[in-house]
C-alpha cells in the first residue's frame, strides 16, 4: 500500500490520505483508471476508522481526483479538473509559504530546502514543454 500515515503529525489523518493519493498520482504511482484500495482495506492497513478514509475519498471525489463507481470501488479519474492559471498559482504560492515557514522554524538552510525541492520535483510527472503562464 502506498499510504504511510504518521499519527504524530499535526495534520489530520484524512488530509494525509488526500495528500498522499494526490502525490501518488502526480508521480505516476497511480495512473488514470487505476483502482484504489477499498475504504475497508485502507482503514485496516493504517488502523483508522473507516469514516476517516471515507471522508478522504469523498473529498477526493468532490475535487474530481477520483471517481466512485457503485459496486466497483474508487478509481483515479481520467480527467482531473484544471484550475485557471491565476488561481492555481495563488494556491500553490500559499502552499509554498506554508512549507517555507516550516523550514524557517526547523532552522533549515536554503541549500537543504532547494535539495528537498529538487528531489521531490524529480519524482513527479510534470509536463516539460507546456507552461501555465499567468
Amino acid at each position: 500500500m502506498f499510504l504511510q500515515i504518521d499519527i504524530f503529525l499535526p495534520v489530520p489523518v484524512y488530509q494525509q490520505i488526500i495528500t498522499q493519493v494526490k502525490y501518488a498520482i502526480a508521480r505516476a504511482a497511480l495512473k488514470p483508471g487505476d483502482q484504489l484500495p477499498t475504504v475497508r482495506e485502507v482503514a485496516a492497513a493504517i488502523r483508522v476508522n473507516r469514516n476517516t478514509v471515507s471522508r478522504a475519498y469523498s473529498d477526493l471525489e468532490r475535487e474530481g481526483i477520483i471517481v466512485g463507481r457503485p459496486g466497483q470501488g474508487s478509481f483515479v479519474s481520467d480527467s482531473a479538473p484544471a484550475l485557471p492559471a491565476k488561481e492555481a498559482r495563488s494556491l500553490l504560492g500559499s502552499a509554498f509559504d506554508e512549507v517555507l515557514a516550516k523550514a524557517y522554524h526547523f532552522r533549515m538552510n536554503r541549500k537543504d530546502i532547494e535539495d528537498i525541492f529538487k528531489d521531490r520535483l524529480s519524482k513527479i510527472n510534470l509536463p516539460e514543454t507546456k507552461s501555465n503562464k499567468r
